[in-house]
């Protein structure tokens, strides 16, 4: 680490949401009087600014030598005309040199100090009304606060962008808000999860025995259960036995005492051996009762002509699909699922057909922007994300629509609905009006959603919702392979592949790793988009794991953007960890970020880069997006992607490599997933005896969730009421008429 002192020439670059900058400063002290030296840092930064820099000096392969300073000290004027310039040209606004000189003559050297200590004599200077001096205040609070909070927080080794979220979220008490709980930070700071808040708050001192740390490391893990496993919540004995190896104890007792004191926790709830986040219990209970009040208020049976419905499809129904037109017409709520082919768009249009003759105003909606696109082509229906539906207002932080204010609909269509997690079907719900009918379609083999809960599967395994499940593959013509192809799959069987160059469902065996990599670099740059007329850029390539393997969607998508986007003289490129974006290249959004309305899943397209500023402009879905340091942290390439980050979206072609490296991914659903994604064409690369153990493999691991017995539960409750009160008016009649005669 070095030390220096220097003066702010120019600002290169700054941020203000983050207060990432890039400096061009003049380096004091040395031999040659003075050089300059770009660097970058956490800064709320004016030109002439004195800094003390503390840093290292690296060099970039394609920005050179630079000084990264992971903390800074102003050093402030003393002089009169040095604080006269200060107060002038910084950023306080209706301060000019005669104002400032003003200040100095009342103050002399103790300007700062009273303007820190926010001296009520300041409002006696000609020139400072009560708005300048709120000006003042909020920016000198606004410097020293970011000053001392890189200074304070730099010995524990976080980064500037670390240092940037902590601010951005704390402010000026950055500083007081973390020294009295450090674990605050994996609760309220993205990014910073219980290890790197455990670390901080042990060097802190903390009691590594004592309750707090407890605490947020149970919260920590039922957290990571959720959205990494979807568990809504722990047992008892698993909660104990990862709080254990987190903390790095074996005294049973100190955790079992921790696990009873958790019942009087804010951040956990327990019912029973059970352990909760609250707002994932609370998305369950909420999900149910909004369930039990649609199917509590009956909805008037529509009218609809069957043949008229049948004449504009072009066919007859099945029997299944006539019964799922005649309950949708008979129910408020109710699920529609099967797998590819066997007709849940056709028998969707027709029940939107059946509300639309009722006049009723439908909303259709899907979890991705892709989905919905998909649902407005194949429906008809103007479809949205429910995010957008929802219309998410970030001044707020919450959507605008909910139970205070309903959506203006009398019917919404949800399609997708396997990928939408309980934290999501509980905003949509709360959002419905009673008097609305509910369509939930999806595919119920299907992996589940990413995130906590499985609602869709949890509503038909409730037996409480009406649910039609359509199973008779009809699809003909391009694409009929994969469809039957994956109704074997989900039957246990493996499927029968095309031998021909006119199908579409293939299997290559290839057993080699490397070679495996080679083939599918092959397929993606040459062989599919000659042989089925498309470009790489409608070509996926899905894998079962992300990194950790020979064959992941890591080491793909570094393969794949070499060979399709390769590197020019006029490329512009910007890393942000291990990965490297260029124009041009395809990304993908892998954390909600309300503010940007970026969505978890979203892909979209690099259009341009600018390294010195370290920001990047990226079209998503038609509208782009400026994404600076921090937005960049939740992007990652998109020529290859997981089978989980693949759902909602259909591709032309895909393509799936599998080997047993990725055993503990390979199961039936995840397989059914991946086939079911491709429109056109489904080439399986790899391991014959992976795929083997896929298909045979219908095991995955449950997920603990109680949605299904808490509707079941509402439903009971709900019904018991109506009985008390059926009960109540017998009485009640019974009663009036008998007093009546004995009056008279």
């Amino acid at each position: 680490m070095e030390t220096f002192t220097c003066r702010v020439k120019r600002i290169v670059f700054t941020n203000p949401e983050s207060g990432f900058s890039i400096l061009s400063v003049i380096r004091e002290g040395n031999r040659f009087g003075y050089e300059t030296v770009k660097c970058t840092g956490l800064f709320n930064p004016t030109v002439d600014m004195r800094l003390q820099v503390v840093g290292e000096t690296v060099k970039d392969p394609k920005h050179g030598e630079q000084f990264v300073a992971s903390a800074f000290e102003e050093i402030l004027p003393v002089s009169k005309k040095d604080v006269v310039d200060y107060l002038s040209n910084g950023p306080f606004k209706g301060i000019g040199p005669k104002v400032a000189e003003r200040i100095w003559d009342m103050f002399g050297e103790d300007t700062f100090d009273a303007i820190s200590r926010k001296d009520e004599r300041l409002l006696s200077v000609s020139g400072i009304s009560p708005r300048v001096m709120e000006n003042l205040m909020d920016k000198w609070n606004e410097t020293v606060g970011m000053r001392n909070i890189s200074v304070a927080l730099a010995r524990w080794g976080l980064t500037p962008l670390a240092i940037a979220k902590i601010y951005r979220t704390y402010g000026a008490k950055s500083v007081e808000s973390l020294k009295k709980n450090p674990y605050r930070l994996a609760y309220e700071v993205d990014g910073f999860g219980f290890k790197k808040a455990d670390e901080i708050a042990l060097a802190s001192g903390v009691d590594p025995d004592g309750y707090e740390r407890a605490e947020c490391c149970a919260a920590y893990l039922l957290d990571e259960a959720a959205e990494k496993g979807g568990d809504t919540y722990l047992y008892r004995t698993a909660l104990a036995a990862r709080m254990r190896e987190t903390l790095g104890t074996t005294d049973d007792a100190l955790i079992s005492a921790h696990l009873k004191a958790f019942e009087h926790s804010k951040q956990i709830e327990v019912e029973g051996d059970r352990f909760f986040i609250p707002a994932v219990r609370r998305a369950e209970e909420s999900v149910a009762e909004q369930l039990g009040e649609l199917l509590d208020i009956p909805g008037k049976p529509l009218r609809y002509d069957l043949g008229s419905l049948e004449r504009e499809a072009g066919f007859e129904y099945d029997p299944i699909q006539r019964a799922a037109i005649m309950k949708a017409s008979e129910s408020k709520v109710m699920v529609l699922t099967g797998g590819p082919g066997t007709g849940k768009t056709t028998i969707t249009k027709a029940i939107a057909s059946v509300y639309a003759g009722s006049h009723l105003k439908i909303l259709a909606c899907a979890p991705t922007g892709k989905a919905a696109k998909r649902m407005t082509e194949v429906t008809g229906l103007k479809a949205q994300t429910i995010h957008r539906m929802l219309k998410w207002d970030p001044a707020e932080g919450r959507f605008t629509y909910g139970r205070s204010k309903p959506l203006p609909c009398d019917a919404v269509v949800v399609d997708e609905t396997s990928m939408v997690n309980i934290r999501l079907m509980k905003s949509l719900l709360e959002a419905i009006p009673p008097h609305a009918r509910v369509l939930f379609v999806g595919d119920k083999d299907q992996l589940p959603c990413i995130g906590a809960g499985d609602p869709l599967r949890d509503m038909i395994a409730s037996g409480e919702v009406p649910t039609v499940t359509l199973e008779h593959v009809f699809r003909q013509g391009e694409g009929s392979s994969i469809a039957k192809g994956a109704k074997a799959v989900k039957e246990g069987r493996l499927p029968e592949f095309d031998r021909t160059r006119e199908g579409s469902l293939y299997f290559v065996p290839v057993e080699d790793q490397e070679e495996i990599l080679s083939k599918v670099r092959g397929y993606v740059s040459e062989n599919l988009p000659r042989r089925y007329l498309v470009p790489p850029s409608e070509i996926e390539v899905l894998t079962p794991r992300k990194k950790k393997t020979t064959v992941c969607s890591d080491t793909l998508n570094s393969i794949l953007q070499q060979t399709l986007n390769p590197p020019t003289e006029k490329t512009q490129e910007i890393k942000v960890g291990e990965r490297l974006f260029r124009t041009g290249d395809r990304i993908m959004q892998t954390k909600n970020n309300y503010d940007l309305q970026l969505f978890n899943g979203d892909e979209g397209t690099v259009e341009k880069v600018n390294p010195q500023e370290r920001v990047m402009l990226a079209k998503f879905d038609g509208r782009s997006v400026i994404l600076d340091r921090v937005a960049l942290e939740d992007i990652t390439l998109s020529y290859a992607a997981t089978v989980h980050k693949s759902q909602g979206s259909e591709y032309p072609v895909v393509v799936v490599p599998v080997t047993t490296s990725h055993s503990i991914m390979l199961f039936r659903n995840l397989i059914y997933t991946a086939m079911t994604r491709a429109k056109t064409a489904c080439i399986i690369v790899g391991q014959k005896e992976a795929l083997r153990k896929a298909v045979a493999n219908n095991n995955p691991s449950r997920r603990n969730t109680t949605l299904a017995e808490r509707i079941i539960s509402e439903r009971k409750i709900r019904r018991e009421k109506k009985l008390e009160r059926k009960a109540k008016d017998v009485r009640g009649k019974r009663g009036i008429g008998f007093d009546g005669m004995f009056r008279l």
